[in-house]
């Protein structure tokens, strides 16, 4: 399989057939000429699915629903038996599979324990019902606080895998010196160096919208200056492997014209994370 086609086919998996990126690798006849074995391609095509493919994927969602819930059901059954619920209680709630069940069977406790708390005479036990419904409160707000958590290190894992697509996407693009060796490998090897002199120079990349830019490590709320100059993310990385020998010297021919996709759509990264944050909903406490 052809190197061009093989990022086509996968570009269409994101709707990101119009990305100046692919275009820019479209364009190099040489490089997107290059084969690739079939084998890793086939391997690498099918192992990768569509953001739509991934929200109707049964495995995933079910994983995902565990690494959000298992600990909160745990949770569950501690409070149970720290708050004195009977054995016969701590026994439905650990035969229910349902998380949100578990929380309805202790708001339903928590109600018990209000009805007992207005029709009880004695001073001293209602301060008990009293302190179990506040310790069963505090329990639910520490059960509801775990699971935003857990939602939102979710979120941060799948911008982080956009964001290193892009990342990947831009050095995929650049014309390197050593065609004796896969683009693939090229584009690892640069992003190594690039990291590196990233992390001499004190700069951190982060996605931006639709690109990367550079901000100050120490700070991430301020761009990265050099003597007093914003560095743009491009230059930086062109700069570096320049430097570094990795990009073949232009000869001075202009280049072919890009091979665009037909289907006419453009990268949307907002539609992308509209699309996890649908996907990342369904995990939210009802």
């Amino acid at each position: 399989m052809k190197l061009g086609d093989f990022l086509n086919t996968l570009a269409q998996k994101v709707g990101a057939q119009n990305n100046p990126a692919l275009i820019s690798l479209l364009s190099n006849a040489e490089l997107a000429n290059k084969d690739l074995e079939d084998d890793f391609a086939n391997l690498l095509n099918g192992g990768l699915m569509s953001l739509e493919a991934a929200k109707n994927n049964a495995q995933l969602r079910n994983h995902f629903y565990g690494l959000a819930l298992n600990g909160v059901d745990s949770e569950i059954l501690n409070a149970a038996s720290e708050l004195g619920f009977d054995e016969t209680v701590i026994a439905q709630l650990k035969g229910d599979k349902d998380t949100y069940n578990k929380l309805r069977g202790l708001k339903d406790k928590m109600i018990e324990l209000k009805d007992k708390k207005s029709t009880e005479d004695s001073a001293g036990k209602r301060a008990e019902y009293q302190k179990q419904i506040d310790d069963l409160n505090r329990t639910i707000a520490t059960l509801k606080e775990t699971s935003a958590k857990d939602i939102s290190g979710l979120k941060s894992q799948h911008d982080a895998e956009i964001t290193d697509l892009i990342i990947r996407a831009n050095l995929m693009s650049k014309n390197y010196a050593n065609k004796d060796l896969k683009p693939e490998v090229n584009a690892i090897t640069a992003k190594a160096l690039v990291d590196m002199e990233l992390a001499n120079k004190g700069a951190i990349a982060v996605r931006d919208g639709h690109s990367i830019v550079l901000k100050q490590k120490t700070n991430p709320e301020l761009d990265y200056y050099e003597n007093n100059v914003k560095v743009g993310y491009d230059d930086f990385v062109t700069k570096t492997l320049t430097n570094s020998k990795m990009l073949a010297v232009s000869d001075g021919k202009p280049s072919p014209q890009p091979r665009v996709p037909q289907d006419g759509a453009g990268l949307n990264t907002a539609a992308v994370q509209d699309a996890i944050a649908e996907s990342l909903a369904d995990l939210k406490t009802e």
